[in-house]
C-alpha cells in the first residue's frame, strides 16, 4: 500500500502532467483530427509512468512504459474520437480538447498509480 509521502509526490507528478497534456491539447485542438497533439500527449504520458514507476522504486525504459499505456488504451480510442470531432470548433474545440486530454490522463495516471501500488 502506497505511503501518504507517495501518494502526494503522486498528486503532483498526475496533476502536472494532466495540465500539461491539457494546455498542449487546447493549443493544437483545430489539429486533433489528424493527431496532432499525439506525439506531445504520448511523451507527456510516457513521464508520467516513468515518474510513477520510479516512485515505487521500479525502474522502467520507455518500451516498458509504453507496454502499461497499452493496457487501458481502449478508452483512448473514444478520446481521440471526441476530441476530433469537438477540435474543428474553434475556442469551444479548444476548450473541449483541452477538458477531455487533462481528465484523460488523470484517469490514466491514477490507473498507473494503482497499478504500481498493487504490484508493490
Amino acid at each position: 500500500m502506497a505511503t501518504e509521502q507517495q501518494t502526494n509526490k503522486a498528486h503532483l507528478i498526475i496533476h502536472g502532467a494532466a495540465a500539461s497534456a491539457a494546455a498542449a491539447s487546447g493549443a493544437m485542438a483545430q489539429g486533433a483530427a489528424f493527431g496532432a497533439d499525439t506525439v506531445v500527449l504520448t511523451t507527456i504520458h510516457v513521464g508520467m509512468v516513468l515518474a510513477l514507476g520510479e516512485l515505487f522504486g521500479q525502474s522502467l525504459d520507455k518500451q516498458a512504459a509504453m507496454a502499461i499505456l497499452g493496457t487501458p488504451a481502449g478508452a483512448g480510442v473514444g478520446v481521440f474520437g471526441a476530441k476530433a470531432i469537438l477540435g474543428f470548433l474553434p475556442g469551444i474545440g479548444n476548450i473541449a480538447n483541452a477538458t477531455i486530454s487533462g481528465s484523460y490522463t488523470e484517469a490514466l495516471g491514477w490507473w498507473c498509480f494503482n497499478y504500481f501500488d498493487e504490484d508493490n
